[in-house]
């Protein structure tokens, strides 16, 4: 693991995005005048020229009528070019390219995206657009012609737009990269679509976008205009979804709402103190050993009244001997449901516990242990908060749970479920000073826990991560494990 662990802190990749000029990527659908207007303003005005690019449409042909009828005509814009060929040496000519050099504003509307590939990949065509973007002009596209705006191209096949990796078709026009971006998520139903594309492809940042809705890309972050939400894909987690006025930071790859609340006053990080196991733990789930009965209590809190769905209680406890940290987990739980069953399938969408847990707290590295009702483990390494590597597996552990009840049936009512999990000290071993830890030691954790089903799904947390959405991920809120011999 140490040679994977010096190439991700060596490359962690980051979004990059016009450093002029504006993109309004839209899901497709009705464009509200809050997204039309602003996309107009962004160009300049309605006096300001524009160039419409019809491509990725059935026709192979577009007259000066298709303007007279266009939504940018209908809103008030005065100037309007239509351009479209599909031939590539049309398309790399100066006389073809001669409007976008005056042009202030560029919009695609819909179709199929591999007609713009066939078209303009990689021609002066592209070249232009390019530079309308750095004359500070904007660029605007709807359905395939959102989804033509990002580096890796889904949906691209010839063959139909159910296929979501194409080969010879997987490369946009890569003005926000290395960025995938998906249209008509929720009408459509391909809000797990974009999921297969961020696993195989680690480095992308997927856009999933509902119809009637827009990413405005400015300044290396997007903000979400319109009536529907944006959800946001990266391999190994569980994706998530923004609603009008909120933003993400390209740079850092994270929402401005998951920045520390302003609108609640948080506690301080909480401490633990970490005794040694004074006899043998037999990882069954159970918790029953004598061992337990001496290890001190982590409760669970619930920081967003937002969320919906039963507060019920998870309380955890932490041991250590020489060759194991253990970690018990008691979760109170009317339904238990987990449906994975395979190492390093996202369990955090099941009832699921985890630990982050950091050895070194003069950093933001640390490992992730999430873990389901049925025992499954994903594990991963986090160079907070640009990467997360899934291809670390740690080795030894011991993981067990105990339910009381019955598993994935809705019609009964169960009394909850338990975990052990024992984990050799030899997996921390690249970023720990000293193994196992000497007493006194502190390392910085969280403990958290997924539960229910959506739309009544909870997060609780043992420290509050102090963020305005239900999100765990901020080492900078960690709590403390101090380690105690007694």
């Amino acid at each position: 693991m140490t040679v994977l662990l010096a190439l991700v802190l060596a490359a962690q990749p980051a979004v990059t995005s016009p450093e002029r000029g504006a993109l309004v990527i839209i899901g497709g659908g009705k464009i509200g005048p809050e997204i039309l207007d602003r996309m107009i303003s962004l160009g300049g005005g309605k006096d300001a020229p524009w160039v419409v690019i019809p491509t990725a449409g059935d026709g192979d042909a577009f007259d000066a009528n298709y303007a007279e009828t266009s939504q940018l005509k209908r809103a008030g814009v005065q100037h309007i070019t239509v351009l479209h060929t599909r031939d590539r040496v049309v398309a790399d000519s100066e006389s073809f390219v001669a409007p976008l050099k005056t042009a202030r504003g560029v919009f695609f509307p819909g179709g199929r995206q591999w007609r713009l590939v066939d078209s303009y990949l990689n021609t002066r065509t592209q070249k232009e657009l390019e530079a309308v973007l750095a004359r500070g002009g904007v660029i605007a596209g709807t359905s395939a012609g959102a989804t033509i705006l990002g580096s890796y191209l889904v949906r691209g096949a010839r063959e139909g737009n159910t296929l979501m990796m194409a080969p010879g078709y997987e490369r946009g026009f890569g003005m926000v990269s290395p960025v995938a971006i998906d249209q008509h998520l929720s009408a459509r139903g391909r809000q797990n679509d974009m999921l297969p594309v961020v696993d195989r492809h680690r480095d992308l940042l997927g856009i999933g976008i509902d119809e009637g809705t827009a990413a405005i890309v400015r300044s290396g972050e997007f903000e979400v205009a319109g009536a529907g939400r944006i959800a946001v894909y990266e391999s190994g987690r569980s994706y998530y979804f923004l609603t009008a006025g909120e933003r993400f930071d390209l740079r850092k790859r994270i929402p401005f709402g998951m920045q520390t609340a302003p609108s609640r006053a948080l506690p301080p990080v909480p401490r633990l103190e970490v005794k040694r196991a004074k006899s043998r733990i037999a990882v069954d789930g159970k918790l029953d050993d004598a061992a337990w009965k001496d290890a001190n209590t982590a409760d669970f809190q619930f920081p967003w009244d937002f969320q919906t769905g039963a507060k019920q209680p998870t309380t955890a406890r932490v041991l250590w001997d020489d060759e194991y940290l253990y970690v018990g987990y008691q979760c109170s739980d009317a339904d238990i449901v987990a449906h994975f069953d395979h190492r390093d399938d996202p369990t955090y969408r099941d009832d699921a516990v985890e630990i982050f847990i950091n050895p070194n707290p003069q950093q933001d590295y640390y490992y992730g242990l999430e873990m389901n009702a049925k025992g499954v483990l994903y594990d991963y390494f986090y160079a907070f908060p640009r990467l997360l590597l899934k291809r670390i597996d740690f080795a030894g552990v011991q993981l067990a749970t105990h339910l009381s009840g019955t598993l994935n049936q809705t019609q009964d009512k169960d009394g909850g479920w338990s975990l052990e999990v024992a984990i050799p000290w030899k997996n921390f071993e690249e970023l720990a000073k000293k193994l196992p830890p000497e007493a006194g030691s502190t390392w910085t954790v969280n403990l958290n826990r997924w539960d229910g089903v959506e739309p009544n799904r909870r997060l609780s947390l043992w420290s509050d991560s102090g963020l305005e959405r239900a999100h765990p991920h901020n080492p900078a809120r960690f709590g403390q494990l101090v380690f105690v011999r007694d």
